[in-house]
């Protein structure tokens, strides 16, 4: 089972008519749908295909999600979701905040490039904007807002952070832009000969430096 799915709900069990158990097709849809969206993308990833991997009529798969989008949205919910979870388990029992921002930072890049089709799903017109899909909107919020936080400990040092928003999002962007470059440049096609992971550690060490420098600066300007 897909491990982004594995924290919602325990395996899924079939009876001895391979039937779904009340509850679990959804589920099983779901999972079908990632597994399909990292073979051939979700350009083309279709509703009737995935009923048809679980043996069920297409009608089931719109009665579960209404249609195609919605279904991308879920994933994609679900890709925000394990892609907290690296970071945060990038940063376990590390106590050095400037490493474990680093490791976080690292964390964002390993989950673009072990999953690149959903990465790309989950930043997609396909299923923008995301207020339309609430649950997708909580579950990016939710990762901004641990950036945030291990943002926070590692500007305390420097000062008082006084523009978290801007910094995170500052820090996502570096990451993002990072991961997105990896992907579309695999090895042997990039316009440099510097080793992958020399290419990360140059850009976030500028970024931390350059974050603390700032909240140096944000720290002095404050009035007395």
């Amino acid at each position: 089972m897909n491990e982004a799915l594995a924290p919602e709900s325990p395996p899924l069990q079939r009876d001895k008519r391979d039937t779904f158990h009340h509850g679990d097709l959804r589920r099983a849809l779901l999972e079908s749908a990632w597994e399909l969206v990292e073979e051939r993308g979700a350009a083309m990833t279709s509703l009737r295909e995935v009923a048809r991997r679980n043996g069920v009529a297409a009608s089931s798969a719109l009665h579960h999600f209404g249609d195609k989008a919605t279904l991308l949205a879920a994933v994609a919910e679900e890709g925000f979701r394990l892609l907290t979870k690296t970071m945060v388990d990038a940063t376990a029992d590390v106590t050095d905040k400037k490493e474990h921002l680093r490791r976080f930072f690292r964390g964002y890049v390993q989950f673009a490039m072990t999953h690149p089709a959903i990465f790309n799903l989950m930043h997609s017109s396909l299923i923008t904007p995301y207020s339309n899909y609430p649950r997708l909107l909580d579950t990016s919020v939710n990762t901004f807002r641990t950036t945030k936080e291990v943002m926070r400990a590692y500007l305390e040092p420097f000062g008082t952070p006084t523009r978290l928003g801007r910094d995170a999002w500052a820090f996502w962007s570096a990451a993002h832009g990072m991961a997105s470059l990896l992907i579309s440049f695999p090895p042997g096609e990039r316009p440099t000969r510097v080793e992958e992971s020399e290419l990360v550690s140059g850009l976030l060490e500028t970024v931390l430096l350059g974050l603390a420098e700032q909240c140096r600066r944000d720290s002095a300007n404050q009035p007395a």
